[in-house]
């Protein structure tokens, strides 16, 4: 009978958000640090030789109880930072190297957005479009019929 593998450490990041950021600047930031289709953090993943895993409300149960066991050792309870755990790949790296390098990304990533340009209407004037090919006044369709009948 096989032995199951053998469970990897998982280690908790917190990473902080300014206290003077909106919810839309956080929610940018941390798409950000995703990337798009999660590109930003397979790279991270590739570079680092690690396993990324960012736990909310929607992650798997282990993932939440992992992280709430961990809170719970802490004081400073960093409720609505963004969680992130951590699995190394190779036990040799250095642990403190990878964190640092992952803090670096996430304070890397610039908040301000820029305000997007209003766009203004193009108005284009009837004068500008020439000349009616045919008077409305002359055309019979757009007047009505004049009653014909005999009595």
């Amino acid at each position: 009978m096989t032995s199951p593998p053998p469970v990897k450490a998982k280690h908790c990041v917190i990473f902080e958000y300014s206290p003077m950021l909106t919810l839309v600047q956080r929610v940018y930031k941390c798409g950000r640090f995703v990337g798009r289709k999660g590109e930003h953090l397979r790279l991270l993943e590739r570079t680092l030789n690690i396993q990324i895993n960012i736990v909310n409300h929607k992650s798997s149960k282990d993932f939440r109880q992992i992280v709430s066991e961990f809170r719970n050792q802490n004081s400073n309870s960093h409720l609505n930072d963004l969680w992130v755990l951590i699995t190394l790949n190779n036990d040799n790296d250095g642990l403190e190297k990878i964190k640092q390098s992952l803090e670096n990304a996430w304070k890397g990533i610039d908040v301000t957005t820029r305000a997007k340009k209003p766009r203004s209407a193009r108005i284009v004037l009837s004068s500008s479009l020439g000349p009616p090919l045919k008077s409305i006044s002359g055309d019979t369709r757009w007047k009505p019929k004049k009653n014909t009948k005999a009595n």
